[in-house]
């Protein structure tokens, strides 16, 4: 017979070996009474993902204009750097006032995305009380350090991406920025500091805007052009304001908590904006590096050192064995250069018409040629490396 404590519906066993039984059913309606409430809690201190969506669009070339242009989009959505707390601007009062200049006393910190057919720029608006008053006070200029890094692609992509790092600091000019590549540059992997360009434009309301123009150039294998509901890629940017850091998308090195940019569905045009002008940097990066014959030979060309016709160069060296500083000076490997100059010379009708072909003959050209055309230098150096391990290795010939 059992009996029960009142209201309890664990019943007391007679025997002292039910008493595991007993104490496994207290801990499993324990376990069940926190899954219940374990949601509530998270859902009052989880972190959500900020996602800005980004516009097709050009900008201008003056500050206070893109300030304007842009202000129905500025996303003041950072919070503490290092913390899951909430927005630092949860008012919508005051990122309404932000967005029309009246930062009021905060270091406020907005972000835009903007794309158009030759990169993608990112707009970092960086209020500061201090520009009103630095130069009474004879303190230095008081530069916004920024630092940001962003990923193609997200996570649920097969091929795992790798983020490109951009750092400002506040004792910087805009445009002595640092990049930390975390890959050895190759064919698939570039860096991106010598394609883009940092602008900062002082802004009578009291901040300053830095923009970061990055060209597609060096990801013109990574194009956000996908087949998924949403292109999207990762984002975090990072302040080091008065006051402490400020973070739209989580610690630095940490991309799992990085926010989200979403481009837009390209159009038809635009897609095709993209890829010509892609493929225009492509011929002239190639015919850069293909070069003339007759040109002298230097540290970033690829062309023909000058022929040496001096009487007493040739009487020096006639003896000498032969050696050769440049692909185009070895008369063995010449005839093969020249079939990989001329199956990229072969492209260029196709890129002068380009604009004329079907969207879908447009994107397998575009796959095609332009890594023909990027990647020519690696290609001449693979097929150098194959010619010279054959002519090493290749089998004496007999007298």
């Amino acid at each position: 017979m059992k009996h029960s404590l009142p209201h309890s519906p664990f019943p007391i066993p007679h025997s002292p070996s039910r008493i595991p039984h007993l104490a496994f059913g207290i801990l499993h309606s324990a376990f069940c009474i926190l899954l219940a409430v374990l949601p509530a809690f998270a859902g009052s201190t989880s972190e959500e993902k900020n996602l800005l969506d980004v516009r097709f669009a050009s900008l201008p070339n003056d500050g206070e204009a893109i300030f304007r242009q842009e202000a129905d989009r500025w996303n003041f959505n950072f919070r503490p750097y290092g913390s899951s707390a909430g927005l630092l601007w949860a008012d919508p009062i005051v990122q309404r006032n932000a967005a029309s200049g009246d930062a009021g006393d905060k270091a406020m910190t907005g972000l835009d995305v903007v794309c158009d057919e030759e990169g993608f720029s990112i707009l970092v608006l960086c209020y500061d009380p201090a520009l009103a008053t630095y130069a009474a006070k004879t303190n230095a200029f008081p530069a916004p350090g920024v630092e940001l890094y962003f990923l193609p692609g997200d996570f649920d992509a097969p091929k795992i991406e790798h983020h490109y790092q951009i750092y400002c600091g506040s004792n910087w000019f805009a445009d002595d920025f640092a990049e930390y590549s975390w890959l050895v540059e190759n064919a698939g992997f570039r860096p991106i500091k010598p394609h883009t360009v940092v602008h900062d434009y002082v802004l009578k309301e009291g901040a300053v805007l830095r923009r970061y123009d990055i060209s597609w150039v060096p990801l013109f294998d990574r194009l956000p052009f996908t087949d998924k509901r949403d292109n999207l890629w990762r984002l975090s940017v990072c302040r080091w304001a008065p006051g402490g850091g400020q973070t739209w998308g989580g610690p630095v090195h940490q991309p799992a908590q990085a926010g989200y940019i979403r481009f837009p569905d390209f159009t038809p045009a635009q897609r095709t904006a993209i890829m010509e002008s892609l493929l225009r940097k492509a011929w002239i990066s190639f015919r850069s590096r293909s070069g003339k014959r007759d040109m002298v030979c230097s540290d970033n060309t690829w062309s023909s050192p000058q022929v040496r016709t001096e009487k007493f160069f040739l009487e020096e060296t006639a003896e000498a064995p032969r050696s050769y500083v440049n692909y185009n000076e070895d008369p063995g490997f010449r005839p093969i250069l020249e079939k990989l100059q001329a199956e990229r010379m072969a492209l260029a009708p196709t890129i002068g018409a380009f604009a004329t072909l079907p969207p879908d003959e447009q994107l397998a050209f575009y796959e095609k040629a332009s890594k023909m055309l990027f990647n020519y230098e690696y290609d001449v150096q693979a097929a150098y490396a194959r010619y010279a391990t054959d002519q090493r290795f290749a089998a004496p010939v007999k007298p």
